[in-house]
């Protein structure tokens, strides 16, 4: 039986939503209950063998998968070491390379929050059509991701909208990775 932090637990089952859509994408958080069965093809092999190993490009043992990105389905896992950062990797590539989408548990539960209240009235891709962000909208969105993330842009990139071509993500990405350096 997989084991979470304690204070991932609490705070999962105090939820009262599984899934956050934007446009074509969004983010999906498993149920506890869920929790072993979303380990297959990460940490365990659907024969029941263990996948973790010990080199770079292996699935560490302390990762957990607890959701996933909805638009290319990729885990969204969480570090069992303090402070339990949130992390997602692209799957099918051979290794898995973490990047952090939340420093700890608490600022990703922040980074949720805010993607929720963004996402309002946006759930699909026709309502996101209907009811699409103003730049300053989406600038101020992002500017609290990335105090919540402590400034890290690569952070900030996992939360920025989809729907939006590369030209327009750098666009607004920009000033942030400005203020980065």
């Amino acid at each position: 039986m997989v084991s979470v932090p304690e204070s991932y637990a609490s705070r999962r089952l105090s939820l009262s939503f599984r899934e956050v859509g934007y446009g074509v994408g969004g983010i999906e958080l498993y149920e506890l209950g869920e929790l072993d069965a979303a380990q297959l093809g990460y940490s365990v092999h659907p024969s029941g063998s263990s996948l973790v190993g010990n080199s770079p490009g292996d699935w560490q043992g302390e990762w957990i998968v607890v959701g996933r990105e909805t638009a290319c389905g990729d885990p969204i896992f969480l570090s069992t070491k303090s402070p339990h950062p949130r992390l997602t990797a692209m799957h099918g590539q051979g290794e898995w390379i973490p990047k952090i989408i939340a420093p700890t548990l608490d600022r990703f539960w922040e980074c949720l929050q805010a993607f929720r209240s963004f996402a309002i009235g946006r759930g699909s891709p026709g309502e996101a059509d209907a009811n699409p962000p103003d730049d300053a909208g989406i600038q101020a969105y992002l500017e609290e991701i990335r105090r919540f993330c402590n400034g890290d842009v690569n952070a900030v990139v996992f939360w920025t909208v989809s729907g939006r071509d590369r030209d327009e993500q750098r666009h607004f990405l920009a000033p942030l990775m400005k203020r980065a350096k």
